[in-house]
């Protein structure tokens, strides 16, 4: 397995590698940490501008052999760069140079507003990476991420093959002992001015037998693929509209990280199968990974 790990120095970013630390990987995994110098960003004159090229440069190769040194203690191999130019476009240059499986980075840079749950760059990455992405966000009041302390996970299906996708990403790979599982789904009710108005007692009245039934095959099929692991496996049927459903009970539950699985990133599909994890990605009080499901053909 590969990954990039994106550091920048911010407090975000330091809970990515805390996590990336906390993970038990497969024992092939090579986690490639990046750290990129964007001279557009700095306030100062140009006469200034190659000593702060060369002072940033030196903190950011400290910064990302420091997080090797953290992840190989971990026993993970790792390799490490420092680029410079806009870390948007230089993250999807060098996840595809590297074919990366997974980007991890933090959802809010160190330029960030506080008040913003995603960055910009983040938000770039989330819609033109050519592979899943890990956007770690710290929830409120949890403990730092460590080997052993079992992770809250929650997984979001709807029974396409999106969803298997994220469902068999989260089956495949090793987590924390003492993790838990919790899959959830969403019955929608048809959408129509009464039910936008019905109070959330009254909605599930609306859902049509054919949908509740697909909902409750698509947590069953789940709930298959993950039983006979070490983990605690719980699931529910929520009942609402997907996006706002999901990240109420994200925030219910606790939970340290969403996984939800989307389709490649181009045209039409972007807008019409990316709207609910884009949202969950953005809005989520937690980590999420948005695992990409896509054919060889996307990914060239």
């Amino acid at each position: 397995m590969k990954l990039l790990l994106a550091l920048d120095g911010s407090s975000n970013a330091q809970f990515a590698l805390q996590q990336a630390c906390a993970r038990p990987w497969p024992i092939d995994t090579v986690i490639g940490v990046l750290c990129v110098v964007d001279p557009k960003s700095f306030d100062v004159t140009p006469a200034e501008l190659p000593s702060r090229i060369k002072l940033e440069t030196e903190l950011a190769h400290q910064l990302v052999l420091e997080a090797a040194t953290r992840l190989n203690r971990n026993g993970v191999e790792t390799t490490t760069l420092v680029a410079e130019g806009d870390p948007r476009s230089v993250i999807i240059k060098y996840a595809r140079l590297w074919s990366v499986d997974t980007i991890l980075m933090g959802a809010l840079g160190k330029s960030q507003i506080p008040k913003f749950f995603m960055g910009s760059v983040a938000k770039a990455v989330l819609r033109e990476a050519p592979c899943s992405i890990w956007i770690a966000r710290p929830r409120a009041e949890s403990p730092p991420p460590s080997p052993s302390v079992g992770m809250r996970i929650m997984i979001a299906t709807d029974g396409t093959p999106e969803a298997e996708a994220a469902i068999d990403s989260v089956a495949n790979y090793p987590w924390p002992a003492g993790s838990l599982f919790y899959i959830v789904t969403v019955a929608e009710p048809a959408r129509s001015l009464a039910a936008h108005w019905a109070e959330p007692s009254e909605l599930a009245s609306k859902i049509s037998p054919e949908v509740m039934e697909h909902a409750q095959e698509a947590v069953r099929s789940a709930f298959k693929s993950l039983e006979g692991n070490e983990y605690e496996l719980s699931s529910s049927v929520l009942v609402g509209y997907a996006k706002e459903a999901i990240l109420e009970e994200a925030a219910n539950w606790n939970a340290d990280i969403v996984v939800v699985g989307t389709r490649g990133w181009s045209g039409i599909d972007r807008i019409r199968l990316g709207s609910v994890s884009d949202a969950i990605a953005i809005h989520a009080p937690c980590s999420v990974e948005i695992v990409r499901h896509c054919t060889l053909s996307e990914i060239r």
